[in-house]
């Protein structure tokens, strides 16, 4: 069995070469119980109960008796006591359609029970625990582990990693948006990436960073915006200091958490498990100089001076956690108008790369709404808008939403991250303010997060194959049906099993451009001009026509 299908669709455990179909004989229900293999390997255990879940396993397999099935319809996992730790999925039609055996007990399996699987979603799930449960349900025949015989992975051992249940402290989210199975089937993240991530600048002094994925680093920044000396043009990289003896990198609270979201040091046994893991992180501070500590307020003249730099480097995919109000909304005091967002519109129609923002957090639908938030608002082809959604995949009350500007959603309440307040200190640890916070700007960089490990992995996509990969791989969810373009939550693993790569039409548009479009509607759409091949040539009266190289399209040279 091909391991990406199955781990995107569990359904293919009865697929390919490889697969395992297992023959839980009608009879008494035991903790040990039978299981045979047809064909090569075998996906589940077939071993007594022991006191604690082997370690490969990654759920439950259960069989339901004829009675039950005639009663339920569907199923969900609270039927049988197990909360929200589960993801559900029956696997009955799919054993039927195996099934190629006149064994009477297949038949009987196939015709008169239900088989159901449950995959663990959250870290901490006690397996042995619900194996006792499940098997003490008198609606279930037979109950297993499922395995995975390809290996299994080992959790990050960095401390506040695993599910907690109050969200005291640990990363839930991470399972929500299912990055470790990204990280196990596919990568960590390539060190000869680099990111750029707009903000507040970031504490890059902290514990859980390693300084040597900040390249071109001095005193925290690659670059910083100054609004006071030029509204025009952007402070020299790494020169920029208004406040004498106090260190940049201590700027920005609101940046150095997006910043951990996306690359806190994973495996390192400190805190928290970053998305990434040697990509290159370039901070890119844009905010007003009076905003030391938490105030900080990002200017739209340097967001405009950052993405320009950004463009300079190469920089392929930019997180910017913010946004501007307009034609009302305070801002916070930074200047907003007509002018300044259009140009702020043309640069970043003019960046190369993928820009992930945040939705904006003010409960409006920012299609239809008179005041919008910009950039999210504006449906851009290079930019996905990001909302913010709960532990049961809810829009959060107070993000923004729209079906035609904001691409998807990502967790965005009880976020843990890293903060300024010491070199050790995260954000369940805050002596003031709401310990774990919430907003559409730590949705954001999850998305940016998925972003890169897709760039990782596939380092010759462009920023609307990762755009559309992504939008490719969501969970769709119903309660955010029509509120984003994708109708669902971000699933990394989802986008690196799907990835989109172009496929291309060209269209003759005139006698010196010809326009390139992806059938996929990524938003791959442009007028490219002729390049003759310098070979094919042919001349009819007084002119030569020259054949173009990429479209086979004839025209005067």
């Amino acid at each position: 069995m091909n391991k990406h299908v199955f781990r995107k669709t569990l359904v293919a455990l009865f697929g390919t070469a490889g697969v395992c179909l297992f023959s839980l004989l009608p009879g008494a229900k035991s903790e040990s119980v039978f299981l045979g293999n047809i064909g090569s390997g075998g996906w589940f255990s077939s071993a007594p109960v022991q006191q604690q879940a082997p370690a490969e396993a990654y759920g439950l397999i259960a069989v339901i008796n004829h009675e039950e099935s005639l009663r339920f319809e569907d199923y969900s996992t609270s039927d049988f006591g197990l909360g929200q730790n589960y993801e559900l999925i029956d696997m009955t039609s799919s054993f039927r359609n195996q099934v190629q055996t006149k064994d009477p007990d297949y038949l009987a399996l196939g015709k008169f029970r239900r088989i159901l699987l449950f995959k663990r979603i959250r870290n901490s799930v006690n397996l042995k625990q619900d194996f006792v449960r499940l098997a003490n349900n008198p609606s279930i025949v037979s109950i297993e582990y499922a395995m995975d015989v390809e290996g299994s992975f080992s959790s990050p051992n960095d401390p506040l990693y695993a599910y907690n249940s109050n969200y005291a402290a640990y990363q839930w989210y991470l399972s929500k948006i299912n990055v470790e199975d990204a990280w196990n089937v596919y990568t960590t993240g390539s060190s000869n990436l680099k990111i750029g991530v707009i903000d507040t600048g970031c504490y890059i002094a902290h514990e859980d960073f390693d300084s040597n994925r900040f390249p071109s680093i001095m005193n925290g920044l690659s670059f910083a915006y100054d609004v006071y000396s030029s509204r025009n043009a952007p402070f020299s990289p790494e020169t920029f200091s208004p406040y004498s003896g106090i260190p940049q990198y201590m700027y920005g609270h609101h940046g150095t958490m997006v910043t951990g979201i996306i690359a806190a040091k994973r495996n390192n046994s400190k805190g928290i498990a970053g998305m990434t893991d040697g990509v290159k992180i370039s901070i890119l501070r844009a905010d007003s100089p009076f905003s030391y500590g938490y105030g900080g307020h990002e200017t739209v003249e340097g967001i405009i001076a950052a993405i320009n730099h950004a463009n300079s480097l190469n920089i392929p995919i930019l997180n910017f956690s913010g946004g501007f109000e307009y034609p009302s909304g305070s801002n916070n005091g930074v200047t907003v108008n007509s002018s300044n967002l259009y140009s702020l519109k043309q640069q970043i129609m003019n960046y190369s790369g993928l820009l992930v923002v945040a939705a904006g957090n003010s409960n409006a639908n920012i299609d239809t709404s008179y005041t919008k938030t910009y950039p999210a608002a504006w449906d851009l082809s290079n930019v996905i808008a990001v909302g913010a959604s709960d532990d049961s995949d809810s829009r959060c009350n107070f993000s923004n939403y729209g079906s035609s500007s904001v691409g998807l959603f990502a967790p965005g309440i009880n976020i843990l991250s890293l903060t300024n307040e010491s070199v050790s200190s995260y954000s369940n640890n805050l002596p003031h303010d709401s310990p774990l916070k919430k907003g559409t700007s730590f949705a954001a960089p999850q998305v940016t997060g998925a972003a890169a490990l897709l760039k990782s992995y596939y380092p010759s996509m462009d920023c609307y194959e990762i755009k559309q990969s992504i939008f490719n791989g969501v969970d769709y969810v119903s309660s955010l049906s029509s509120l984003c373009k994708t109708n669902g939550r971000l699933n990394v693993y989802g986008a690196l099993a799907n990835p989109h790569f172009h496929t291309f039409v060209y269209t003759n548009a005139s006698s010196i451009k010809h326009r390139i479009r992806c059938t996929a509607n990524c938003g791959y759409d442009l007028f490219e001009v002729h390049q003759w091949d310098g070979v094919n040539s042919y001349v009819n009266g007084n002119t030569t026509y020259g054949k173009c190289a990429i479209c086979g399209y004839y025209f005067p040279i």
